[in-house]
């Protein structure tokens, strides 16, 4: 990664496996350097959200998530991985209303409800 630092392949690669082996603090440091090419790479912003997730760093699971939604109005993994951020931080009002709008689209889900 160090000699290619661009090439999409292996971050995604190495990203891949340090997530399916639990390596959470890995798997971050790789996304955080290519959101340091590409801060706006909706896909990344996601795994970043995700894994702060994983690693209880929810102000900043929160904060990728939610820039997420600015660049995809309609992604529902981000909005539901946001609920989970939100509830599992305390903020209540916030989770209950991604948890609402969840709802209007997926009313038969039960993560949702």
């Amino acid at each position: 990664i160090a000699r290619n630092p661009a090439n999409d392949a292996l971050l995604v690669t190495a990203a891949q496996f340090y997530l399916g082996r639990g390596l959470f603090t890995n798997a971050l440091t790789v996304v955080d350097r290519k959101l340091k090419i590409s801060p706006d790479d909706p896909n990344w912003l996601f795994t970043q959200g995700y894994i702060c997730i994983q690693l209880k760093k929810y102000d900043e699971a929160i904060a990728a998530l939610t820039r997420v939604l600015f660049l995809q109005k309609d992604n529902p993994n981000a909005l539901f991985n946001r609920a989970v951020a939100n509830l599992d931080s305390g903020k209540l009002d916030a989770a209950r209303a991604d948890y609402e709008q969840l709802r209007k689209s997926f009313n038969n889900s039960i993560q949702v409800a």
